[in-house]
């Protein structure tokens, strides 16, 4: 095979290898929002001996194909929003517990040494029990999905990243199947819907 050939692709795996443990820099390569020549010279640090216009000509091929990807899933993704149903609700309490406890839950995970439930809080008296670690007087954020949103990949990705773009602090989040819950104070909760009811 011709050594031009070789290096080629010897220097696309680099890229590409680089990417993935550089999601941020990919996150700008996708929304070529990123400096290419700044980018191929951060490769380049970690890769001695590689030229920065192979680097480059590999940058550039990789982020045509990642963006392509990128407007392909973002449609997915749309679209689910699109057929979803979003609520939003307050008076929410999250309870988490080192041992499993008999509460009326809208929500409970089991973690590999807790509990956590999400409580509507008007609806249990004032916990007492010792132990039991609780945040009150937040908003949850439901999503209920036609899909199974665990076989779309990116669908998380895309609700987070479009938060965190708006200053929005995510306190708990748990996704399962077709539901997705996500736990706010009141201000960002209320944020949080406004943004995903565009996509709605």
């Amino acid at each position: 095979m011709n050594q031009n050939v070789l290096n080629r692709t010897s220097t696309a795996t680099i890229v590409r290898e680089m990417l993935k443990r550089k999601p941020y820099v990919r996150y700008a390569l996708e929304q070529n929002i990123a400096n290419m020549s700044a980018v191929a010279r951060l490769i380049q640090k970690d890769v001695k001996d590689t030229n920065i216009e192979a680097i480059k000509a590999a940058l550039i091929r990789e982020t045509s194909k990642l963006s392509y990807k990128r407007k392909i899933r973002d449609e997915v993704v749309i679209d689910i929003l699109k057929d979803s149903k979003i609520l939003i609700q307050d008076k929410i309490s999250v309870v988490t517990s080192e041992r499993k406890v008999d509460l009326p839950y809208l929500v409970m995970a089991k973690l590999s040494d807790s509990f956590v439930y999400i409580v509507d809080q008007t609806k249990i008296p004032r916990i007492k029990e010792e132990g039991l670690v609780l945040s009150r007087d937040l908003n949850a954020v439901f999503i209920s999905s036609v899909n199974n949103i665990g076989e779309i990949p990116g669908f998380i990705a895309f609700l987070t990243n479009i938060l965190a773009s708006e200053d929005i602090n995510i306190k708990e989040f748990i996704s399962c199947y077709t539901d997705t819950v996500i736990i706010l104070t009141q201000e960002d909760a209320i944020k949080a819907f406004t943004i995903l009811k565009r996509y709605g």
